[in-house]
C-alpha cells in the first residue's frame, strides 16, 4: 500500500532472500502483476483489497484466492494484512524513519 517505511525496510530483505527484481517491482511499485505466478497474483490481489477496501471483496475474489491457498492460510493472511496496515499507519503517523535511513 505504498508505506515508505515498509518499502525501504523490506525491499532489501526481499532482494537478499532471492525475490526476483521484477516480482518485487510488481508488488512494491504496483507494476504489472501479470509478471507474478498465478498464486502470488491472487495473494497480492487479496491483500491489496483487504488493505484498501475490505468491504468490497467479492465472492469471485474469495473463490479465486481459495483456489491457491487453504482456508486457514486465508485467515492468517487477512490477519497479517490488517496488522501490517495498522503498523503502516503507525510508522507514517509518527514519521518513523526506516532502518538505515538518515533524518
Amino acid at each position: 500500500n505504498g508505506c515508505r517505511y515498509c518499502l525501504a525496510a523490506h525491499r532489501p530483505v526481499a532482494l537478499d532472500a532471492g525475490v526476483p527484481g521484477e516480482q518485487l517491482a510488481a508488488v512494491c511499485d504496483e507494476a504489472d502483476l501479470e509478471t507474478l505466478p498465478a498464486r502470488e497474483r491472487a495473494i497480492v490481489a487479496w491483500v491489496d483489497q483487504v488493505t484498501r477496501e475490505a468491504g468490497a471483496i467479492t465472492d469471485a475474489q474469495l473463490a479465486a484466492t481459495l483456489d491457491h491457498i487453504r482456508d486457514d492460510q486465508l485467515v492468517e493472511l487477512t490477519v497479517l494484512a490488517g496488522t501490517i496496515t495498522m503498523l503502516n499507519h503507525y510508522c507514517t503517523a509518527f514519521d518513523i524513519p526506516p532502518p538505515g535511513s538518515e533524518r
